[in-house]
């Protein structure tokens, strides 16, 4: 059964079917009523190509509205998170499974309706005020660069927060 649509298939649209087909049933020529029928065709065959195209555009929104349903209800799981550097990333309330581990997730990704971990790199940043390192982290998705994840400055040369990108 198909489903009910509007836009294009309007109320004149069908009045001018009904009109042909009334006129059909009184034509009293064979010529006049095969020109009705012509006329009859060609309204039948546009208003089928409106309910056509309003059918995908339906279908098209359906799918949209249940995706946005679908991320509606994943992004509850979520909650943002204010890093000890002062950007804000998402991470998981709570794991829904035991070995669920709690990672870090690309707010500019996050906000595009998509899910994307951040990546921890090599490369850190210095932040001379509290003495420390920051490791950059990276989305692959969109190529973010963020920096969290702060380390206490180690005496000895060569090791973690030794470098810098």
């Amino acid at each position: 059964m198909a489903e009910p649509v509007s836009g294009g298939i309007t109320a004149n649209s069908f009045k001018s079917v009904f009109e042909l087909l009334g006129r059909l049933s009184s034509a009293k020529a064979y010529a006049e009523s095969s020109g009705i029928v012509s006329d009859l065709m060609e309204k039948v065959t546009s208003l089928h190509g409106d309910y056509v195209a309003m059918a995908e555009s339906h279908a098209a929104l359906k799918a949209e509205l249940a995706e946005l349903k679908d991320f509606a209800r994943e992004k509850v799981r979520y909650v943002s998170n204010n890093e000890d550097s002062g950007v804000v990333t998402y991470r998981l309330k709570a794991p829904a499974e035991a070995n669920e581990q709690t990672h870090r997730f690309c707010p500019n990704c996050f906000l595009k309706r998509q899910i994307s971990y951040m990546q921890p790199t090599t490369r850190t940043v210095h932040d001379s005020r509290r003495a420390g390192w920051y490791r950059i982290h990276r989305c692959h998705s969109c190529n973010t660069d963020l920096a969290y994840d702060f380390q206490v400055e180690r005496q000895t040369p060569g090791g973690y927060g030794s470098t810098m990108a």
